[in-house]
Order: structure tokens, then C-alpha cells, then sequence
């Protein structure tokens, strides 16, 4: 599970600076997965030679029996006996024989280990800037042989609020994912303070929250300060059994939509950053909550780029862009 969740959300990993987190508790899995093959590794030597042994002793009672008793036994007979005892041991040899999944497992944790360090110092050899403008030029890009910006060119000042509109499937969301990197096979620029983002360490400048959600199979609380001791206010989750501490079960599916929502959102607002990325946080939303969220949302400091439909943020942002037929245009 912790090799999967690793690879699935390696970006998040890279985006939140969870790496040292990651490979520390990688580390931990991988001994802990170590010292197990050493004991199957063991178990199955020595069950190989039992089983080869015991078929043998078995094969040569066989033998001597039909010898001594070949008036009651014909030898078709005991070449059938035979032969299902050979393949009664063959298929016990091949349970054996599968624990050479752990040879495999090993490779895997070789990779994933460099996989992990290797993305930790790309991000700490990565330039830090202090302006913080956004410029976007002739942006281009397909998703899956489907064109869905055709040489968009727009810019953000630093400080702005933005509101990205337009139908579902236009492609928002795919649009903020650009802009913090997710998706690279993109032609034309995309740059923040001067400098293209693909040279720029993100992860300091951007906190996001996307409709997607990063969870990770943690508790609720760790995956909103994620794994920062001294963070800032959280929301309450009384209606979880065990709030904050309720542990989240494959990327959580043991939430509702509105719960993994109020989670991504908690864990954005913690995060003094530069440039905040929201994708449609009304979605799966009371009102209540809602109303709540857009009064902190239009308060951060920073840009804020966000895609949405409410009208109480269309009409407090600096800027409105309606992203129609590929094209982005200015409202």
C-alpha cells in the first residue's frame, strides 16, 4: 500500500516537501518487508528440501510396494500414482516458489527509493525567486490527443485574485495544473517572477486545492498539517468518530466528498504562501461551509487563482477570465 500510495501521489509528495516524511517511512517499510524475506527466504530452502525429500521417499515406497505386491497392482496403476503424486508436489513447489515475489519487491524498493531522493534534490537545486508576477505565452496543450489550449497568452500580477470561468470540461482544472506543474508536455511558456516554473522550486511558492484530492492514508489531523507539529487552526470534523484522528483509508474513500474537500481546503489556508490554486471549492459544500470558506478565501494574501462559478467570489475578484473553445478570454 505504502509503494503504491508513493508512486500515485509522487507529485503531491514533491509539491507538499513530503519527501524526507516518505522516505523515512519508506525506509522503515522496506526493512520491516527485508526482514520477512529473510525468514520466507529461510522457510522456503528449507520446505524445498522437505518436500524433494519427501517425494522422493514417497516415489521409492511406490516402487518397492509394486514390487513386492505387483499380483494385486498392475503397473497401470502405479504409473498413474505416479504421476498425480509428482504433480501433487509440483503444485506445492510452485506455492514455494512464488515467494520469489520478495526478489521482485526488492527491485521496487530499490527504485522507489531513488525515485524519492532523486525528486528531493531536484526541488533543493531549484532556483527561489521574489517575484512572484505569473505570465503565461502561447500556451498549448492536449490531454489524451484532445487539444484543449490553443496558444492561450494571459498575465497575473502579484497580489491578484483571479476567477477562471467556463463550461464543465473547458478545461479549469487542467489549467491550474499547469500552473504549478503537474502536466509538462505543454508547448509555449509558462513563468513565474521571470523565470520558467520547470526552474523554480514550487513548492514554497504555491498551496493548493484541487477537486482531486491529495489524501494519503493517514489520520485526518496529519493529513491537514501534514505532519507539522506546530501548524495553525483546524477545522472541527465532529461529524467523523473520531475527528481528527480518524485514519483515512485508500486516498479516502472512507469520506464523503465534503469531508475530503474541507480537508484539502484546511490544509491550503495553513500554508503561508504565495500563490494559491483552488479548483471548485463550492463543490460538496453546505452553505454554511461555504459561506465560511469564501470570507477566508478573500482574505489570503497573495494571489489567489481560482476556479469557480460562485457569484459571491465573481464579484470580489480583480480579474475574470472565461475559458471557452480552447481560448482564454479576459472579462
Amino acid at each position: 500500500d505504502l509503494f503504491y500510495e508513493i508512486i500515485k501521489q509522487l507529485y503531491a509528495i514533491q509539491l507538499f516537501e513530503l519527501q524526507e516524511h516518505f522516505l523515512k517511512k519508506y525506509k522503515d517499510s522496506s526493512n520491516e518487508w527485508k526482514n520477512k524475506q529473510f525468514k520466507f527466504d529461510f522457510i522456503s530452502q528449507e520446505s524445498t528440501l522437505l518436500i524433494n525429500l519427501f517425494g522422493a521417499l514417497v516415489i521409492t515406497a511406490i516402487l518397492i510396494f509394486s514390487i513386492l505386491f505387483s499380483s494385486t497392482i498392475n503397473t497401470g496403476n502405479i504409473l498413474s500414482l505416479i504421476l498425480y503424486t509428482g504433480s501433487m508436489f509440483m503444485v506445492i513447489s510452485d506455492v514455494f516458489e512464488n515467494i520469489s515475489v520478495f526478489s521482485n519487491m526488492n527491485t521496487a524498493i530499490g527504485r522507489i527509493n531513488t525515485l524519492l531522493k532523486e525528486t528531493n534534490n531536484n526541488f533543493l537545486s531549484k532556483e527561489v525567486i521574489n517575484n512572484y508576477d505569473i505570465t503565461i505565452e502561447n500556451l498549448t496543450f492536449s490531454y489524451k490527443d484532445t487539444r484543449i489550449f490553443n496558444g492561450v497568452s494571459f498575465s497575473i500580477p502579484f497580489g491578484s485574485k483571479v476567477a477562471i470561468i467556463g463550461k464543465n470540461g473547458s478545461g479549469k482544472s487542467t489549467l491550474l495544473k499547469l500552473l504549478c506543474g503537474i502536466y509538462k508536455n505543454y508547448s509555449g511558456s509558462i513563468k513565474i517572477g521571470g523565470k520558467d516554473i520547470k526552474d523554480v522550486n514550487l513548492s514554497n511558492i504555491y498551496s493548493i486545492s484541487f477537486q482531486d484530492s491529495y489524501i494519503f492514508n493517514d489520520t485526518v489531523r496529519n493529513n491537514i498539517t501534514l505532519w507539522e507539529k506546530n501548524s495553525g487552526e483546524l477545522y472541527s470534523y465532529d461529524d467523523l468518530d473520531k475527528g481528527l484522528d480518524t485514519i483515512v483509508i485508500n486516498g479516502g474513500q472512507n469520506l464523503s466528498g465534503g469531508q475530503r474537500q474541507r480537508i484539502c481546503l484546511n490544509r491550503m489556508f495553513l500554508k503561508n504562501a504565495k500563490v494559491y490554486l483552488i479548483d471548485e471549492y463550492e463543490n460538496n459544500l453546505d452553505n454554511i461551509t461555504k459561506d465560511f470558506i469564501t470570507k477566508n478565501i478573500l482574505n489570503l494574501s497573495g494571489t489567489v487563482i481560482i476556479s469557480s462559478h460562485d457569484s459571491q467570489i465573481l464579484s470580489k475578484v480583480d480579474y475574470i477570465y472565461d475559458l471557452d473553445n480552447k481560448i482564454l478570454r479576459k472579462v
